[in-house]
């Protein structure tokens, strides 16, 4: 998959850029301490405890042939635990259905957004309560150019 760039930025939610996994994730092991699971807590030594590696391409892409990653852009998210900077795996083989989070173009943006339903019409949701106003649903219609890119099965955020 070659690496898609997205033209356009504001702070309704739209998606920063994509990428193919392999880009962001090239195949590399990394130490994988499984047992005993650690706490949130004390600290403890870990050099020892390292039972094996662990690929993040691996863990985190289940269909390599479907998927890519984007960066997002904006706060229309927040509530869904989706921030600024944020790097989520779409699968596009992954059917969109009601309380999905989906990768969608709608009048020619792209954005990450719920999918779901205002009186049984289809409807890309943000997830923002404090700034709802901000982030009216954009409505699936005929009227609209829309389409639904895949379904988010994960992602990766920096502390």
């Amino acid at each position: 998959l070659n690496t898609l760039k997205s033209t356009r930025h504001n702070d309704e939610g739209n998606v920063g850029e994509t990428m193919a996994p392999s880009e962001l994730l090239p195949a590399r092991e990394l130490p994988f301490v499984q047992s005993p699971m650690p706490q949130a807590g004390m600290p403890m030594p870990v050099g020892d405890l390292v039972e094996e590696t662990a690929d993040l391409n691996q863990m985190m892409v289940k269909n390599p042939a479907q998927s890519f990653l984007v960066r997002v852009r904006g706060e229309s998210m927040v509530d869904a635990r989706v921030h600024d900077g944020d790097i989520l795996i779409v699968d596009r083989s992954i059917e969109a259905r009601k309380g999905k989070i989906v990768l969608a173009t709608w009048d020619h943006n792209l954005y990450v957004k719920r999918y779901g339903f205002v009186d049984g019409v289809p409807a890309l949701l943000s997830e923002n309560e404090e700034h709802a106003e901000r982030y009216p649903p954009l409505m699936l219609s005929d009227e609209v150019e829309h389409r639904i890119w895949g379904c988010i099965t994960g992602g990766l955020w920096q502390a």
